[in-house]
């Protein structure tokens, strides 16, 4: 399988077309401490590097891109990688390096062996925030698309990383907030001036964001319905930042934190008002806003106010929609429209970065999965 990270807005000074600002990024092209080590990886199955797919990515201020590279198969040697992205290089197939180090994924597809300690499992989102920490959601199994069935090695956590240090300074035990019929999907992390830190979980398999405060750590859930149309299945959720008229403190518009949710088959779009969240909340309403005007695969952010989409036709075009616009077909923007449907069959997740919108897509992800697998939606 082919992914590429691809650059969908404009970038200034680089005077390349977007077909060329590409990088390709590969199951063949990983990093190895030694040569025999990946003979060896091979020859005992550890490493098959047609099961290899990254599905989301993050990106460092510096360039750095961390990928999560869930283990839906056998063969994945390490869980999250990390590449050192360069725009001025075109069309380039850089090595994957295992994050942290190799050490931290061995042996993790073992049950019992992520018991005690912090092995990497099965990382299926990663989130970098304002602070330059990486958090990685471990769903705490493997091998999900494989005939005998997912293995359960332990409870789902999150790991949050010093990028600068690259050492682990925190990791969360979800299975206060979890059962076995949780199937989570992607992270996002939040930062409020008055209450600090909360992480956002998304567990479509419930139908609830778990909300976790990591300055008491303390946890609560907030169920997301479906609405009259559609099902549970990929729950997609974007952070923003929403100018309100706050006509009761006297001070005319406010920024306000919200958390907007939908599901992939769902007709509504819905947020979270986050910003009323502290550490005494124990729970959250949900606030419909209406129909979404056309289908929407969420990609991700400007980490403002702007939420970026496909539509999932065959264009492969990229949309936009600001939030502090009314939800109608008119005020959606186009960003970017692409080729064929195969190159751009699914884009699960983008990063804003110093005005550069970075795009994952597929080629040949269909030879991979299936339409029961929805991390790589």
């Amino acid at each position: 399988m082919t992914i590429s990270l691809q650059l969908l807005l404009p970038v200034t000074g680089i005077g390349l077309p977007v077909s060329r600002l590409t990088y390709i990024v590969s199951g063949a092209h990983l990093e190895w401490t030694r040569p025999s080590d990946r003979l060896r990886a091979i020859e005992s199955g550890e490493y098959v590097a047609r099961n290899v797919a990254p599905a989301r990515m993050a990106m460092r201020h510096d360039g750095v891109i961390y990928l999560a590279m869930p283990r839906l198969r056998r063969g994945v040697p390490f869980t999250i990688g990390a590449v050192e992205y360069d725009p001025c290089v075109s069309t380039i197939e850089p090595p994957v390096l295992p994050y942290p180090c190799a050490a931290a994924h061995r042996n993790a597809e073992r049950p019992g062996s992520g018991n005690g300690n912090w092995t990497m499992v099965n990382v299926v989102d990663v989130y970098l925030d304002d602070g330059g920490v990486l958090w990685a959601l471990d769903i705490g199994m493997v091998n999900l698309l494989e005939d005998g069935g997912a293995v359960i090695v332990r409870p789902p956590m999150v790991f949050a990383f010093d990028t600068d240090t690259n050492e682990i300074v925190r990791a969360i035990d979800l299975s206060r907030a979890t059962t076995a019929a949780s199937f989570l999907q992607s992270i996002v992390v939040d930062h409020s001036t008055t209450a600090g830190q909360f992480v956002y979980v998304s567990d479509a398999g419930l139908g609830n964001v778990i909300v976790y405060n990591v300055a008491c750590d303390s946890s609560f859930k907030v169920h997301v319905p479906v609405g009259p149309c559609g099902q549970r299945d990929v729950m997609y959720m974007a952070p923003v930042q929403a100018d309100v008229l706050d006509m009761a403190a006297g001070r005319g518009t406010a920024r306000y934190r919200r958390l907007y949710v939908t599901y992939l088959s769902s007709c509504d779009m819905i947020y979270i008002p986050v910003h009323v969240v502290d550490e005494t909340t124990v729970g959250l309403p949900t606030v419909n806003i209406g129909r979404k005007p056309c289908r929407m695969i969420v990609l991700g952010t400007d980490r403002g106010s702007v939420i970026y989409f496909r539509t999932g036709s065959d264009t492969g075009e990229i949309l936009s929609w600001d939030v502090n616009k009314q939800f109608r077909h008119q005020n959606l923007s186009d960003v970017f429209i692409g080729g064929s449907r195969d190159q751009f069959l699914r884009a699960p997740n983008s990063e804003f970065h110093k005005g550069v919108l970075m795009c994952l897509t597929f080629k040949g992800l269909m030879a991979y999965t299936s339409d029961t697998c929805l991390f790589l939606l």
